[in-house]
């Protein structure tokens, strides 16, 4: 609540500055991205940026530029709290006094011409949706399902079969099995440097990270990562504990049967062609706020992905 407060004093100073900055870099075309979660309060927050297009004098090349707006709370997470909040936020800090009048939208430059939400039915749904009332008072709004949401609920759904749901729970599992427990992850630790003498380990931790998130793509990736540079690291210690009789008899059968066995199951090739897929995609997430347009920069090349593809395909 301070942040905000904070930010609702700073904000409409700085964004007075950066439109007047805009207007004098002849930008004048806008769109609006808006995101919500809620905070430790389970308070609904929305995020509001903007997105424009600006020639670069440098390059010679046109960038796609993208700003912080405003963090706002709105009143309710329906249809009319949506408008009401996205319309106090370009009011305040793009000077647009109506967002659903026409004639108020065309006297502010930029001009408003687009928006980009989630897929959430309140969002774009085909009637009574924040896109369908702004289409109804501005009919040349247009309106996008964020690219990064839809690509990861299509990965998501696209490694939907029992081989990925087996993996991603031995990820899940191996993640909670440290997460709380300093003993374990002590022994570990002197598993990992004892192995350092003999393997090359990544200087990025030894201790599983969470494969569950709000970015989908992005933990799945680094927890497959971690698993897949650590993997003799893992089986040593999952090894140790299978036989360690101060544990109930239940837990050594449980590491046994749920996690040590489905992670020696877990072909390499198979997690490392996982990892290409999803790295092909992340790019899409890490993108930085300023950069040149062109279609996509992942790091790893077309014929790398069409390999792990095919790995993938095979293993149905």
């Amino acid at each position: 609540m301070l942040l905000r407060n904070a930010l609702h004093i700073i904000l409409p100073r700085v964004n007075g500055e950066h439109t007047r900055n805009l207007l004098e870099q002849s930008v004048c075309f806008f769109s609006f991205l808006m995101d919500g979660t809620t905070d430790v309060s389970k308070m609904e927050d929305k995020a509001v940026l903007m997105m424009y297009f600006k020639k670069d004098d440098f390059f010679k090349e046109i960038k796609s530029c993208t700003r912080y707006l405003s963090v706002a709370n709105p009143s309710g997470t329906a249809t009319d709290g949506l408008l009401q909040c996205l319309g106090e936020v370009l009011q305040h800090t793009m000077g647009i006094q109506d967002i659903c009048d026409p004639s108020s939208i065309l006297k502010v430059k930029p001009i408003l011409v687009g928006g980009s939400t989630d897929g959430a039915s309140v969002n774009i749904s085909q009637h009574n949706s924040l896109r369908a009332r702004l289409l109804e008072s501005v009919p040349w709004i247009f309106w996008s399902w964020c690219y990064a949401h839809r690509l990861e609920l299509s990965s998501k759904d696209g490694l939907n079969s029992q081989l990925f749901k087996n993996i991603d729970e031995m990820l899940l599992r191996l993640y909670y099995l440290y997460e709380k427990s300093s003993k374990k992850v002590r022994e570990l630790k002197g598993i990992v440097e004892d192995l350092k003498e003999v393997y090359s380990f990544n200087d990025g931790g030894f201790i599983p990270v969470r494969s569950q998130g709000s970015r989908w793509i992005t933990h799945k990736r680094r927890a497959l990562q971690k698993v897949v540079d650590q993997y003799g690291a893992y089986i040593a210690h999952l090894t140790t504990l299978c036989e360690d009789k101060t544990l109930k008899s239940d837990d050594r059968a449980c590491l046994k049967g749920t996690i040590q066995q489905r992670l020696e199951w877990s072909d390499l090739h198979l997690l490392r062609a996982l990892i290409v897929f999803l790295e092909s995609q992340s790019w899409v997430e890490r993108e930085p706020a300023d950069h040149r347009s062109k279609v996509g920069d992942p790091d790893v090349s077309l014929e790398e992905v069409k390999g792990a593809l095919e790995l993938l395909s095979s293993h149905f």
